[in-house]
């Protein structure tokens, strides 16, 4: 595995200074493409060129059908306390995050993208919104999305 983590938090911080410092404080000439759609097309691209073509591999990392990065591994750093997150189901339209302390490390996620509650004034990209693939503590949660704070995890290459 290699470890990614401070080119993922590079991109982090670019898209974050992008979206506050330009995106939110322009006047959109075109008032039927909301902005945020503009971003997520630039975010894409960013993502694509600073992170995953940097990676020296053979095989192109993408994402599945199920919206996740299969060969992206994110292990939150677990404290003497566990490590407190979010949960809810995949693919929800209108999402309900729940909250849940894990305490083992035999719980295998999967990036998906970066994750803001707010994107109206600022945007902090504070976690990691992830995907659930495999779980000793809670399998019954196998196939569901988690928020992990960006600061306290690490991202991995398989």
């Amino acid at each position: 595995m290699e470890n990614v983590t401070q080119r993922i938090l590079k991109y982090r911080e670019c898209i974050r200074q992008l979206y506050n410092n330009y995106f939110i404080n322009v006047e959109w000439k075109d008032s039927e493409h909301y902005f945020e759609e503009y971003f997520e097309e630039i975010n894409e691209i960013l993502f694509q060129k600073t992170v995953l073509d940097q990676i020296d591999l053979e095989a192109k990392i993408f994402k599945n059908n199920k919206e996740f990065y299969e060969n992206l591994k994110v292990i939150p750093n677990y404290g003497p306390l566990g490590f407190e997150t979010f949960f809810a189901p995949a693919n929800q339209q209108f999402t309900e995050w729940k909250t849940l302390q894990l305490n083992s490390t035999e719980n295998e996620f999967r990036f998906m993208s970066f994750f803001d509650w707010t994107t109206e004034k600022i945007m902090e990209v504070q976690y990691a919104r992830v995907r659930l693939l495999n779980s000793k503590e809670f399998p019954e949660l196998v196939g569901y999305d988690f928020l992990l704070e960006n600061w306290n995890s690490e991202f991995y290459i398989l």
